[in-house]
């Protein structure tokens, strides 16, 4: 999607319904509907579970060891036990199962029912049983495409401590309202880290969780990557920078490469999984997703 993604295929959907989910989710060169890089290996469209139900795909899929995350569309249910041990059966094997439903009024479970004979049924069943059996729900189809991707690329790894890195206040502060929101931990620095960070910023820098590391920083990787090991190194699960890449014809600009290359650095360096964010996805150019 948006490109050629390199390297291996993690992430199998199984949609409910029909043609739509699957085009808009699809992975090809000319027909991808969506430029968010997700990396497929199998995609099931399921339409009304006349002959197997979405308990099979997930049984199925998970004989593959190259599967990484298993994802879902889901209208509703034809057989809840059978979900619920094959649900199991992922969380057993590592593999997370990320459900997107849909019927969640009245009126889209009515639709569910004249659509694919599905019963959406009451939508706090649902909830019950997803947090019973460790599956993630998501609510909009941009929050299921990006949660699919981070856990095929991440891997399903325990810990709510994120440290977030911008150039920009702003996006400092939406990142961590966003990060609050989501009940994600945002550790402040000890301070021996700030004053390893602050080695690294102009005299006028202030470092918090999440850091502006200042527009004066733009593209400077290696002061960028110390100080993001210093913040990295201690107290967090996860990482995140948040970058927005400027207009171009193809590409990724040479600053925005190296800012990316900074966390990576740190990754390595501290074992901390991270990633790369931006605030308008549109903004990311294929060459800069497929990273």
């Amino acid at each position: 999607m948006g490109g050629d993604l390199p390297g291996a295929r993690h992430l199998t959907l199984h949609a409910h319904a029909g043609p739509r989910p699957t085009g808009r989710l699809r992975w090809g060169r000319r027909r991808a509907q969506s430029q968010r890089s997700l990396p497929w290996r199998y995609i099931v469209s399921a339409g009304n579970q006349a002959v197997l139900g979405i308990e099979d795909y997930i049984h199925g899929f998970l004989a593959d060891p190259e599967v990484k995350v298993i994802g879902v569309f889901l209208e509703g249910l034809r057989d809840a036990p059978a979900f619920h041990e094959a649900a199991l059966a992922a969380a057993e094997r590592g593999v997370p199962v990320v459900v997107l439903k849909g019927g969640v009024t009245a009126v889209g479970a009515r639709l569910a029912m004249s659509h694919t004979s599905s019963l959406a049924g009451a939508d706090a069943f649902y909830d019950a049983l997803f947090r019973r059996v460790g599956v993630i729900r998501c609510a909009t189809l941009p929050e299921f495409e990006e949660t699919l991707k981070l856990v095929a690329v991440w891997g399903a790894k325990p810990g709510r401590r994120l440290v977030a890195f911008s150039s920009s206040g702003g996006d400092s502060r939406m990142a961590a309202d966003f990060a609050t929101q989501a009940g994600l931990e945002l550790p402040q620095p000890t301070a021996e880290q700030t004053a390893a960070v602050l080695s690294e910023l102009p005299p006028y820098g202030q470092v918090s969780n999440p850091l502006d590391f200042t527009a004066v920083m733009w593209g400077a990787r290696e002061p960028l990557a110390r100080a993001f090991t210093a913040l990295m190194r201690e107290g967090a699960d996860k990482a995140v920078l948040v970058v927005d890449h400027p207009q171009q014809a193809e590409g990724v600009s040479p600053a925005v490469e190296a800012m990316i290359q900074a966390p990576e650095q740190a990754s390595e360096t501290t074992g901390v999984p991270g990633a790369v964010s931006s605030v308008n996805p549109e903004s990311i150019p294929p060459a800069m997703r497929a990273r």
